[in-house]
């Protein structure tokens, strides 16, 4: 008769993918620990220790591995727009009354989002349109007149 606590290859290999996939997409560890734990009834912490102790010396993971930021991302714009002006996380988060410099490293990561009015702050303070800052490229104005007579009504 099998332990119940043990772990089986499928299992194992399961945690690996989803574990696996999560770092590629950048994503966060934990929440593969919960899908993971949920699919074999077993506590989130209880799937971390088994990746921590197991199953991440099989695949050569380093203990953390920080997740690629996307490079079509306002948080990947902010951050290089930020360096290459020479602001530190701190001055930015100074200048745009944040609470602190945590936030905007949230931002820059794509952890969360700004709100509008910080958006806007961010454009006037970077000297870059909220449009280059959301979408990556300017706007450009349609020449289709027609549609914009069918909007005029």
């Amino acid at each position: 008769m099998s332990n119940k606590r043990s772990w089986t290859k499928e299992q194992d290999e399961m945690l690996a993918n989803t574990v696996l996939d999560h770092i590629k997409r950048g994503k966060s560890r934990i929440a593969a620990f919960e899908i993971v734990g949920a699919r074999l009834l077993k506590t989130p912490n209880t799937v971390k220790h088994r990746w921590d102790t197991v199953v991440r010396d099989m695949y050569d993971v380093p203990k953390e591995v920080p997740p690629e930021i996307d490079q079509d991302s306002l948080g990947y714009r902010l951050k290089t727009l930020r360096t290459e002006l020479k602001y530190t996380q701190e001055e930015v988060a100074k200048i745009l009354e944040l609470n602190s410099r945590n936030v905007l490293s949230s931002y820059e990561s794509n952890r969360s989002s700004p709100p509008v009015e910080t958006i806007i702050k961010f454009s006037e303070l970077y000297n870059v349109s909220c449009d280059f800052l959301l979408r990556g490229k300017e706007f450009k104005k349609r020449k289709d007149k027609w549609l914009f007579a069918l909007l005029r009504g």
